[in-house]
């Protein structure tokens, strides 16, 4: 259930309203699985290939939110509003 799914990280970037709420990640193949909270909410995956290669084209870093917590179902509810 996605009241129980812990978010493990999340990422934005400066430049862009957009956010990325990983669940899981696969350290080998470099891949996250989670949210995206862009123009609209999006479950599926994406690479920390793709984040290193926007930072090279925007010339500013991702960056993490070390103090955030919640789980799936609190960002899905606090994007709902």
């Amino acid at each position: 259930p996605k009241d129980k799914v812990k978010i493990v990280a999340k990422f934005f970037h400066p430049m862009s309203s957009w956010r990325w709420y990983a669940t899981e990640f696969d350290p080998e193949s470099g891949m996250f699985f989670g949210l995206v909270a862009g123009h609209e909410l999006e479950l599926g995956y994406f690479s920390l290939e793709e984040f290193l290669d926007t930072e090279v084209k925007m010339r500013l870093p991702f960056e993490r939110d070390l103090h955030f917590e919640g789980t799936l179902d609190d960002v899905m509810r606090e994007a709902s509003r």
